[in-house]
């Protein structure tokens, strides 16, 4: 039942091409290498370069740099791999073409005390395109000004109309301008008066309401032009020329829900902190795709997930399944740097990054994760989201907050969520599974009524709930009167709206804002009235640490399931959608069987899931009989620990492969000595064994284990382990003389700890010449040293036959 994957279905990773110091022939064995590692596709991002290779270097854009483009995308078809670009080098949108007049731009307001009057001006900036190439830098366009835009686009289009690339990519927004030449017009056209009126309130010299009011306005007007004269045409612009259009519109001062919208994959972006307010940041994007009915909802992945080479694989796993959780569909990893095979070890490196390359380590294993983002990513790019619920966003509330910075962004790490009234409401959501997307106000007023239900273009929802929030427009109210006239419940959370923003909202008392209200509200708690509007939840979030999110198919729904919390799951589980037949699906294995069952309607269906791990619950209208059972872990006895002697030999890595020897007691390697204690690779761990009784089936658990693991049982491999939990099971066990051999690969961590100690030039970057996940000097000679890597105990537990299944 796994879709046949596609270049699209398996992860991606940034390639960054430093100095686009690159050539032909390591281009095409690196794809090669990343292909048969399971990736389906690069983006290319041409950054500063390396010491001492400035003859190396191609400027961007050149027909040099074009040359190798074009045999990329050769070689990346010839593969079966997509390659997308960034419009422009390094980071932010610009170059020597950018002018004063279509340069990002700052508002200056000047007080003539004399006079005391104030002018505003919009004077061009010197900001720079960030950490750019050789030759694409220069200054930045102005973000805010379809002028500005059309320069880029006249500059870039000689030589992005010749390329066959996946997608356009925009990086999360890092402009810091707050202003156009075009502003004062705009904000006229907009608002309906001259901000240039009300400068004092505008700088915060007038009562506190109107300078909120004024300040707000000019920040909905930067807003709006965010959208309509860069992102939307921008969008266009790619069309024009074959391509699709990528945008991380996180760090913008805009509705992230419109931006995100108006492009053909929205991505996101996974930046240190893991948890479930990352999954309602994330939703974000996820939510634009939804409603607009794009099939896909990228992510820039494992930015900063923990210290340079300290990244394991299971903890690339749970950041991918986090994200999966929040609709996102796609991963693009960040990231891989291009790497020349004769630099010494660990090559050439990107200063914020998990580095998944072949340098590294934990390359050696990177396919099983690769091989299972891709099998989730099959099952999660097909069919349609399956939400009840849309949340509107309460935008007017950041941006009306008066503590908030002028014309600050919206960030990736979420405070303005997270802070914000309406977060008490989103988690309890969340919390308490309920199935939903994020909608806006331009969003929504798009929102049709049909046969009862919400349509929205690309997906189909049965009521709206409204966040606790206080500000809302006018237009947004009588929207939802509207709509709850139709039928639709519209559910207020407390407290409810209270206001209207901006100079418009002056009028409105209180009064008369909370009168609308109540002409829509029902009374009661918010789960009170999602009950009475017959709203279900997902029973299953009573398990703690158990996530999921569903989508519906031709047939039936899908379940992407997570055990999130410390415990196991073992229980037959109420699900909110029915189906005659549930087939259980694991991603990591690729094993699939009919799954165990109680009750018809709802049934309760069995999961069984280890902490860290994922299953896939494929329910289906039709009876399926051409799949077995689903094979649960049926434990038959205590475990029983594999004693030793364990024979340990290291056959891969650096700097030197360490001696091998022989131990009763599994520790550390890093126990043995110091060539084990600088090593980074992979060592084999060889054991015989009798079987403690005649059972045919047992569980092989290994413990602790600090990266990833490869077994074979006489001479028969196994599935690699990734982690967090390394489980397998064994079958046909001889009564003796079992060779039991486990081939573990550590981390990279304490062979950069000993080039620092060694004093070993190896951070050789132009531009920031790395830095830790602080922004602060990269220095690893003060590390701990990491164990590596298996500690055990290493057990056996008996298994018995599952029982049959008689299906639904």
């Amino acid at each position: 039942m796994w879709p046949e994957n596609t270049f699209e279905h398996r992860p991606w990773t940034r390639w960054w091409w430093l100095g686009s110091a690159v050539d032909k022939p390591t281009i095409s064995r690196l794809l090669k290498q990343y292909h048969d590692a399971g990736l389906g596709g690069v983006e290319i991002t041409c950054i500063y370069g390396v010491q001492g290779q400035q003859s190396n270097n191609v400027n961007y854009l050149s027909d040099a740099w074009v040359e190798l483009i074009q045999h990329t995308l050769q070689e990346a078809k010839q593969l079966g791999m997509g390659v997308d670009l960034p419009l422009g080098s390094g980071s932010r949108i610009g170059g020597d073409f950018i002018s004063d007049d279509v340069s990002a731009a700052e508002l200056k307001i000047e007080m003539d005390e004399e006079k005391n009057e104030s002018r505003a001006i919009c004077v061009p900036s010197n900001e720079q395109v960030k950490r750019p190439g050789p030759a694409g830098g220069g200054r930045c366009f102005n973000p805010f000004s379809l002028k500005s835009l059309q320069t880029v686009e006249n500059a870039f289009s000689p030589v992005f109309k010749t390329l066959d690339i996946r997608s356009q990519f925009h990086d999360s927004w890092e402009y810091d301008s707050n202003a156009c030449p075009e502003i004062f017009d705009r904000f006229i056209q907009k608002r309906g008066y001259d901000v240039r009126d009300h400068l004092p309130a505008l700088s915060g010299h007038s009562d506190p309401d109107t300078h909120a009011r004024v300040k707000y306005d000019y920040q909905l007007t930067l807003a709006e032009l965010a959208l309509e004269e860069f992102i939307a045409p921008w969008h266009t612009w790619c069309h024009s020329l074959g391509q699709q259009s990528r945008n991380q519109a996180h760090g913008s001062p805009g509705n992230l829900l419109d931006l995100y919208a108006a492009v053909d994959i929205p991505e996101t972006e996974s930046f240190r902190k893991i948890d479930s307010d990352l999954i309602l940041i994330a939703k974000f994007a996820s939510s634009a795709a939804h409603l607009k009915g794009r099939p896909i909802t990228s992510s820039e992945t494992g930015t900063w997930a923990q210290e340079h080479f300290q990244v394991t694989l299971a903890e690339m796993k749970r950041i991918c399944d986090t994200l999966f959780l929040a609709g996102i569909n796609h991963h693009i990893y960040h990231g891989t740097a291009y790497s020349p095979a004769n630099m010494g070890w660990p090559g050439w490196l990107f200063y914020a990054s998990a580095q998944l390359n072949p340098q590294n380590s934990i390359w050696r294993d990177f396919p099983k994760l690769n091989e299972y983002v891709t099998r989730c990513q099959s099952l999660l790019q097909h069919g349609t989201p399956a939400n009840d619920l849309l949340v509107y966003f309460p935008f007017h509330d950041v941006l009306q907050d008066p503590t908030r910075e002028f014309a600050a962004k919206l960030t990736i790490d979420g405070e303005w969520l997270t802070e914000s009234a309406a977060i008490a409401t989103l988690r309890q959501l969340w919390k308490r599974g309920y199935s939903f997307d994020y909608i806006s106000d331009r969003q929504l007023t798009q929102t049709q009524v049909q046969n009862g239900t919400l349509r929205t273009g690309g997906g189909t929802y049965r009521a709206v709930v409204i966040p606790a929030c206080q500000f809302m427009p006018l237009e947004t109210l009588e929207k939802l009167q509207d709509l709850s006239a139709q039928g639709i419940p519209v559910l207020f959370d407390a407290p409810s709206p209270s206001a209207i923003p901006g100079m418009d909202g002056k009028e409105f008392t209180r009064e008369i804002v909370e009168e609308m209200v109540r002409k829509i509200n029902k009374p009661g708690d918010l789960e009170s009235q999602l009950s009475r509007a017959g709203i279900p939840r997902e029973p299953l979030k009573d398990i703690e640490g158990l996530n999921f999110i569903r989508r519906n198919h031709a047939q039936g729904s899908d379940y992407f399931l997570v055990n999130e919390g410390p415990l196991p799951v073992d229980d037959f589980l109420p699900f909110a959608m029915d189906f005659t037949t549930a087939v259980l699906m694991d991603p990591m294995s690729g094993q699939q069987g009919i799954a165990q069952s109680l009750g018809d309607s709802p049934a309760k269906i069995r999961i069984q899931l280890d902490p860290g791990s994922s299953l896939i619950l494929r329910g289906d209208s039709e009876a399926i009989s051409n799949l077995p059972a689903w094979p649960y872990r049926e434990v038959a006895g205590d475990p029983v620990e594999i004693p030793g002697p364990w024979k340990v030999e290291f056959i891969a890595g650096g700097p030197e492969l360490p001696k091998p020897y022989v131990t009763d007691t599994l520790t550390s390697w890093t126990d043995t000595g110091k060539e084990a204690e600088r090593f980074a690779g992979a060592a084999v761990y060889r054991c015989e064994f009798d079987l403690p009784t005649q059972e045919t089936t047992w569980q092989l658990n290994l413990g602790q284990v600090e990266s990833s693991v490869r077994v074979r049982l006489n001479g028969k491999a196994v599935d690699p382990l990734i982690g967090p939990e390394y489980k397998t099971i064994l079958r046909n066990l001889m009564p003796s003389g079992n060779l039991l051999e486990v081939e573990v690969t550590s981390l990279s961590a304490n062979r950069i700890r000993h080039l620092d100690q060694q004093g070993t030039k190896w951070r050789i970057f132009e531009d920031i010449n790395f830095v830790n996940k602080d922004y602060q000097k990269f220095d690893a000679r003060n590390w701990p040293i990491f164990p590596a890597v298996l500690i055990g105990p290493v057990q056996l537990t008996p298994i018995s036959a599952p029982r049959r299944n008689s299906g639904l």
